[in-house]
């Protein structure tokens, strides 16, 4: 005699946690504690310190292009890259990438 199976067992949260792809976290600052990011992807829970993601990879909020995390940009409640940040020193990145591109292209 033949069971029924049960019912469509991809359905249960144990499954679908194991079939998730890995992703890059985009980060934004908690407003509860300071020294905490959470990643806004929503299915994602992912929490970690400060300290901890200082020369980890992450995504850009603005271009969503993969980024290493500065102690720098981890000052921000929206950590972005060099490229979207409008601080002095991104700009003089702006600059030099222009330039070296120009001479690579010779």
């Amino acid at each position: 005699m033949l069971l029924n199976p049960s019912p469509n067992k991809s359905d249960s949260p144990a499954l679908r946690a194991e079939d998730k792809t890995k992703h890059l976290h985009e980060y934004v600052r908690s407003n509860a504690n300071k020294k905490i990011y959470r990643c806004v992807d929503p299915d994602c829970t992912h929490y970690q310190s400060r300290d901890y993601l200082e020369g980890k990879r992450a995504r850009c909020h603005k271009c969503k292009e993969e980024m290493i995390l500065t102690k720098l940009q981890l000052r921000n409640r929206v950590p972005v890259c060099l490229d979207c940040t409008r601080s002095h020193k991104g700009k003089r990145v702006k600059v030099v990438r222009g330039f070296l591109e120009g001479i690579l292209e010779k």
